[in-house]
């Protein structure tokens, strides 16, 4: 999620000592726009190699391209995507769910990216239209399916040295990356705390400002334990949103049921959906 963009509060009830709530609007990092949710998970590029020159060195370049793209994206720019080359024989298909199952084995990757050879147009002149194709298997996704994802550019007809196909090849790779990108949505969370009654609350409150989920959902544990039953049920809302916040929309569930059970709050509905939305994707 990206840093909230505007920090407002709001009463809960207009009575003495009553909870209340901040509201943080938040950028909230959603699955590309192909499905896949690739967020904290290992990858690597493999390229199919035919011994062609012209082929080989398109490929090379896209792999290269389509590596940045996603290092950008998930590892802050540092290079962290493996690539790899690999010789094909004629007659295999490096594309089937089977063989990119071999690849997440052998190099030990969540997330394998299999870029294909590419086709060139039998035409002359300074340019020529090139397809390419790139598969995708990721052994986390629960749909255990291979993506497909294909591009199509007019690049440079020349592989001799100095030639612009290299470039050419990198900026469609990194093009390439784009449907696997996260997507982001605006969404507007409430943080409830007690002012006055402990700084346990007040404290809480400023992690979770600070976007440290793990932190505050420790002291609102901790606040769980009261006796009065509405703090009480206030801290399991906290934990359940925390919980939320971090991807863990099971025992963010467990801790929202909780929360009903102590005491129905009036935010309880909106998070529960939002939970169920997630986990149902």
């Amino acid at each position: 999620m990206k840093r909230f963009l505007t920090f407002a509060s709001v009463m809960v009830a207009l009575v003495a000592c009553s909870p209340q709530a901040y509201v943080m609007r938040l950028e909230m990092r959603n699955p590309s726009s192909s499905g896949l949710d690739l967020d904290n998970k290992s990858m690597a590029v493999v390229y199919l190699d035919n011994g062609t020159y012209r082929d080989s060195l398109f490929n090379n370049c896209f792999a290269d391209g389509l590596a940045q793209g996603l290092e950008k994206e998930y590892f802050e720019g540092k290079r962290s995507v493996d690539i790899y080359s690999a010789y094909q024989a004629e007659g295999e298909d490096y594309t089937s769910k089977d063989s990119l199952q071999s690849l997440v084995m052998r190099l030990n990757k969540d997330v394998i990216f299999l870029v294909d050879q590419p086709v060139f147009a039998d035409e002359e002149g300074e340019k020529v239209d090139c397809k390419t194709a790139v598969y995708v298997y990721d052994s986390m996704n629960p749909k255990d399916e291979v993506k497909r994802a294909t591009m199509a550019r007019v690049v440079t007809a020349s592989d001799e040295e100095g030639s612009m196909l290299g470039s050419d090849a990198q900026v469609l790779g990194l093009g390439t990356a784009k449907p696997f990108l996260n997507t982001w949505s605006p969404e507007s969370h409430s943080v409830i705390y007690f002012d006055g009654f402990t700084e346990k609350w007040e404290r809480a409150l400023w992690l979770a400002s600070e976007m440290r989920w793990e932190e505050a959902r420790e002291i609102w544990m901790d606040l769980a334990q009261n006796k009065d039953v509405l703090q009480a049920s206030c801290a399991e809302y906290n934990t359940a949103l925390a919980c939320y916040m971090m991807r863990q929309y099971d025992l963010a569930l467990e801790w929202l049921d909780l929360s009903d059970k102590t005491q129905v709050l009036s935010l309880s509905q909106g998070l529960r959906k939002r939970i169920q939305e997630k986990m149902n994707k």
